[in-house]
């Protein structure tokens, strides 16, 4: 079974209409991006690397329409066939 969302459990609860906030889901969304940033600083990754990969994943996001932890491997070879088609080379869209 799987995991009910909070929402939805308290409106199962209270017999309310209830939905996710946009601050709520704004401030996960901020707290994955500040986990990813925690990373690439232990990794000793430069600001300007920082700022790079942080705007990479946020045009794959809104290239998509939808969060990064909801794309799969199958969105990452779509988009990466888009970068593609717009010109860049290969070599500068495979960063390790």
């Amino acid at each position: 079974m799987a995991p009910m969302a909070w929402w939805t459990v308290l409106q199962s609860l209270t017999g309310c209409a209830i939905q996710p906030h946009s601050r709520v889901v704004g401030r996960i969304a901020e707290l994955r991006r500040q986990r990813m940033i925690d990373d690439m600083v232990f990794r000793n990754m430069s600001p300007n690397s920082q700022k790079v990969y942080v705007r990479a994943i946020a045009n794959f996001s809104a290239f998509h329409s939808r969060s990064p932890d909801k794309l799969s491997l199958e969105d990452v070879r779509t988009y990466r066939g888009h970068l593609i088609g717009r010109g860049l080379k290969a070599s500068s869209i495979s960063r390790p």
